[in-house]
């Protein structure tokens, strides 16, 4: 028997013109336009929150949680008379907040009665109120395969495919590297820092160590500039988006390497495909990592461990049999699928709202 809707209540007075609402609120409002990010339009068509497991409610009594209709920093820079108004209003109704605090440069905070929804924090830095959310992502096995597995069999020359951005200007290199130098300097005292990096750096290293190496076979399209919007792409959305799915298909790993936040989608888009990721960690907290066996479908590699990364990758593919291979696919594909997919990690997020809950109304929620 399927658990009752988590009752969630917004204050649409709350809601800004020039603010997109949270993605969360898409399936219930509708999807903002979105003409510079082609790509993000076609995913949010295609996945979005089970409306099933969730109600909104015209009365904040009857709410279970005061949902923020925008992302908390935004309100937080932008509007902050908002964004008093809204936490105190749930305050005074006695009743917990829940807050996407989600974005490219995620931080923590501290708010009383709140859980926070977060895509990208630091394993050394996670709080016991913030859940960890999977990227929106489109499925792209649907889409462009009918939902029919593109198996790679197992072959002695591991490739590794990836395309995207990881070359950047010098100007613009000199000037990021100056806005983190505090942070390359606590690095150098506290080895947790260096997985504050940022991601377009840690991917110009992995590209450049897996196109000298003679261990695997590299299937990289680098690009300088982000490929999400039209604004920065090098090509047409339809050719970028083609050379993206085609690389991920025809590789046996993808690799996988945080951007500016401490996540990617490209992992999602990976496992869509049941493609095996080359995981960089950078002290990444993954969804559900109390259901879900990552390692079971990805290759682990420290980002400190960059420079091996070729020989780490070739050494686990030669310890694999063939059907070990072809299993890690089927893995990554049904992770996805059951859980990391929008509509399935509603299931799990309902479920973890409603425990909340519970615990703290009583058992009548």
């Amino acid at each position: 028997m399927m658990e009752p809707p988590v009752k969630l209540y917004v204050n649409k007075e709350h809601v800004q013109k020039n603010l997109r609402y949270i993605s969360f609120l898409y399936a219930f409002w509708g999807i903002p336009e979105r003409k510079l990010e082609p790509f993000v339009a076609a995913m949010y068509k295609d996945q979005s929150v089970d409306t099933s497991r969730f109600q909104l409610v015209e009365k904040i009594g009857d709410a279970d949680f005061v949902l923020i209709p925008h992302n908390y920093w935004h309100l937080y820079e932008k509007y902050p008379d908002v964004l008093r108004a809204a936490l105190g209003e749930a305050r005074a109704a006695g009743k917990l907040l829940l807050i996407d605090g989600s974005g490219d440069l995620e931080r923590t905070f501290d708010e009383r009665d709140a859980y926070i929804l977060r895509i990208a924090p630091y394993r050394f830095d996670v709080r016991d109120n913030e859940i960890v959310m999977p990227v929106f992502c489109e499925d792209l096995l649907a889409r462009y395969f009918g939902g029919m597995m593109q198996l790679r069999h197992w072959a002695p020359i591991p490739s590794v495919g990836f395309a995207g951005w990881s070359r950047m200007p010098f100007v613009r290199r000199v000037r990021t590297r100056l806005r983190r130098l505090p942070q390359a300097i606590a690095s150098v005292f506290d080895r947790r820092f260096s997985a504050y990096t940022k991601g377009v750096f840690l991917r110009e290293k992995a590209v450049r160590v897996l196109q000298r190496s003679k261990l695997i076979e590299p299937h990289i399209v680098s690009r300088a500039s982000y490929s999400g919007s039209t604004v920065t792409m090098e090509k047409d959305p339809e050719t970028i988006r083609r050379e993206f799915i085609d690389n991920l298909v025809g590789s046996d790993y993808a690799l996988d390497v945080r951007g500016d936040a401490n996540a990617s989608t490209r992992f999602y888009e990976a496992i869509s495909l049941g493609r095996i990721p080359l995981f960089v960690d950078t002290a990444r907290v993954m969804p559900l990592e109390d259901v879900i066996d990552y390692r079971s479908f990805c290759v682990y590699v420290d980002h400190r461990d960059l420079d091996r990364l070729d020989r780490i990758l070739f050494d686990f593919h030669r310890s694999l049999t063939p059907e070990r291979f072809e299993d890690m696919q089927r893995k990554a594909r049904s992770a996805y699928t059951e859980h990391l997919r929008m509509d399935s990690f509603s299931r799990h997020l309902a479920s973890k709202l409603l425990s909340i809950a519970r615990r703290h109304y009583g058992s009548n929620v």
